[in-house]
Order: C-alpha cells, then structure tokens, then sequence
C-alpha cells in the first residue's frame, strides 16, 4: 500500500478518509496536529501529505507556513489542502505554499483518491524527467567539453547496470523492466564482467 499522511483535527472526518483510501490500496497515517505530522515526517517517507487548514495547534494562517515547510523540507513530495473554508482563500494559500491541489469538505474520499494518485504520478514523472534530462545533458555534451561523450553501449551497460542495482540483483525482475528476455540480460551481464 502507497503511504499517505493525513492531517485532519475531526476524528470522525479522519476515519471515514481513512478507510476509504484503503480501498484504493492507500495507507493513511492519521495526525491531529501539526507537530506530530512534521514528527512522522522525519520517521517515514511518504508519497503524498494532506491537510486541513484549521488544525488545533495553529492558529489562523500557519497551516501556510507548515505546508511551506514540508515543500521546503521534502521537495517533491505533493500536499494537497482540504477546506471546509472560503475556497479562493484556500486556493491563495495553496498557490502561495505551492501545494499539488485543494479538496472541499465535506470530503469526496473518490475524488480525493483521484487527486492523490495524480499528485504521486505527477511526482513520479517529474523525478523521471529530471532524471533523463540529466542524462540528456551529460551525454549529449562531448568529452571535450566537460561532458560524458559516451557512446551508446556505454549508455546500455549503465543503464542496466542501474536497473540490476534499482533490483537487488534479480536478473527475471531486471528483464522485464528492460524488456529483454533473461539470456540477452546474462549474455550483457556477462560481457561487462569480462570489460572490467
């Protein structure tokens, strides 16, 4: 299950979130305040944070500054706001801590599913992109010019080298994120032990 951390001070609100992010293979982390949320924070990654805005620890207006400091501490990682409040407040507030998206109360758990699957595949595809891009640029640059210069088989063996490491050494599991079958993966595996 994908973990989530819910902020929410109405215990009932929380429990009915709760159980139903469950059905959608959602594990939720429940705090009623802001404290205990930043706490289990540090103790455990998380793939998406959400929040009331009215927590009972902080007054009006701070829920921003704790939301700008889970942006700034955990880049990356998507927060989404649930209000029960004027929505363009929140939606000002959203925007000013930069938070993936804004849910009304009372909650739709559906949508709200919906709006976290989105902010993990969001997430998701922006660390893919920086990743590539880096790639792009340090292949794309020739040697001479600070850059890797590699060639494409170099490129292929670090690759799958990434892959067998991102794996723990299982070949089958390698290979069908490769999309090669297993003896192109040992064939290769066994060419670059012999290069080194």
């Amino acid at each position: 299950m994908t973990p989530v951390l819910l902020l929410d001070a109405e215990p009932a609100t929380a429990e009915k979130v709760r159980r139903g992010l469950a059905i959608d293979d959602l594990a939720v982390d429940v705090c009623s305040r802001a404290g205990d949320a930043l706490t289990q924070l540090a103790a455990r990654e998380y793939a998406c944070v959400v929040t009331e805005l009215a927590l009972p620890d902080l007054r009006d207006g701070l829920v921003a500054r704790v939301v700008a400091r889970v942006v700034a501490e955990w880049p990356g990682l998507p927060v989404i706001i649930l209000t029960g409040r004027d929505q363009v407040a929140a939606a000002t507030a959203a925007h000013r801590a930069a938070v993936y998206d804004v849910c009304a109360k009372p909650v739709d758990v559906s949508a709200l599913a919906l709006a976290i699957r989105r902010a993990i595949e969001r997430r998701t595809l922006q660390a893919e992109v920086t990743r590539l891009r880096r790639l792009v640029e340090q292949i794309g640059t020739p040697a001479s010019e600070g850059g890797r210069g590699e060639t494409l088989e170099a490129v292929e063996r670090r690759h799958i080298l990434e892959v067998m490491a991102t794996h723990r050494g299982n070949k089958a599991a390698a290979a069908a994120v490769l999309g090669v079958d297993r003896k192109t993966l040992y064939r290769k595996l066994l060419r670059y032990s012999t290069e080194t």
